[in-house]
């Protein structure tokens, strides 16, 4: 996609605007190619979750946990693939994107960060509740959520 059509307009800068925006544009490889490695390790983690239907059963917790993760990896590459995106333009033709609140609110990375920063503590607070309820309404607890039967 070209470089003016993504944002509403552009700003003309001098070169002192974008001084250290090769140092940026490193830092951003960087730290997309380390989501893209824990991205990988994610999916391999997967792969062993939910490829032997014993462990499906019992680390449905654990395989939530690393959905999360690999969308935060996801979110990551995509964040430093944008910025590396704009610095190394900004470099290119001395000029810097100026962008309205929405276009900035649906960039893909800034969704995929928001669902991956939440499902993780959603799913923490989840289990939280479910030990809660196992320990002040045991009763309601093996009756409802367990699915073992009472003795």
């Amino acid at each position: 996609m070209p470089y003016s059509s993504m944002f509403t307009h552009s700003v003309p800068v001098n070169e002192s605007a974008v001084e250290g925006f090769d140092r940026l544009v490193q830092y951003h490889i960087v730290n997309s190619s380390l989501g893209a490695v824990c991205m990988t390790i994610n999916f391999a983690l997967l792969g062993v979750f939910l490829g032997y239907p014993p462990f499906r059963r019992k680390y449905q917790l654990l395989i939530l946990l690393a959905v999360g993760d690999t969308i935060n990896g996801l979110a990551i590459i995509l964040t430093g693939l944008n910025r590396v995106y704009l610095y190394a333009t900004a470099l290119e033709t001395y000029t810097l994107p100026v962008r309205t609140p929405w276009e900035c609110a649906v960039e893909t990375w800034l969704i995929m960060k928001l669902i991956g920063d939440l499902l993780l503590p959603i799913t923490t607070l989840c289990m939280g509740v479910e030990r809660l309820l196992a320990i002040l309404c045991p009763i309601f607890y093996h009756q409802h959520l367990d699915g073992r039967p009472l003795k």
